[in-house]
């Protein structure tokens, strides 16, 4: 659109340009060349066109403002809270698998103390509250 407004604003510079100059002709020594009609009725003729071109052009942006743009911002605005719901799941998903992953190596000695025998206790009792709330969470449905 900025080209458009370049090139009225250019055709409009040569309007006042070709345009006789009002009190040009007070006593300043000489008299004032006109500017032809045919050159007049050119530029006047090309700023009429390119006035109409960037009103057309300018309903066409809006048109495709309304018919593309501002469905798909929709559409955007429409999924952001299913990518939040989608990271809350994936973080509930990876804490599960973090106290899974420690539930098993703390499992796997042969040997432990009273101490270890409670954080493995806790570490399962987390896992389990882990699981409860990944079951719990409803499915994700894309329509």
């Amino acid at each position: 659109m900025s080209i458009l407004s370049v090139q009225l604003a250019t055709v409009s510079g040569f309007e006042e340009l070709y345009n006789p100059i009002v009190g040009a002709s007070d006593g300043h020594g000489h008299d004032p060349v006109l500017t032809p009609q045919l050159q007049l009725d050119r530029t006047y003729k090309l700023k009429e066109a390119y006035t109409e071109l960037k009103s057309e052009l300018l309903e066409e942006v809006n048109m495709m403002d309304a018919r593309v743009i501002k469905p798909a911002t929709d559409a955007k605005e429409y999924i952001q809270p299913l990518r939040k719901t989608i990271k809350k799941r994936e973080n509930k998903r990876l804490d599960w698998e973090r106290y899974t992953d420690r539930v098993n190596h703390q499992s796997k000695k042969l040997k432990r103390t009273d101490r270890e025998n409670a954080a493995l206790a806790k570490s399962e009792e987390e896992m389990a509250k882990a699981a409860d709330v990944c079951s719990l969470m409803p499915p994700i449905t894309v329509l």
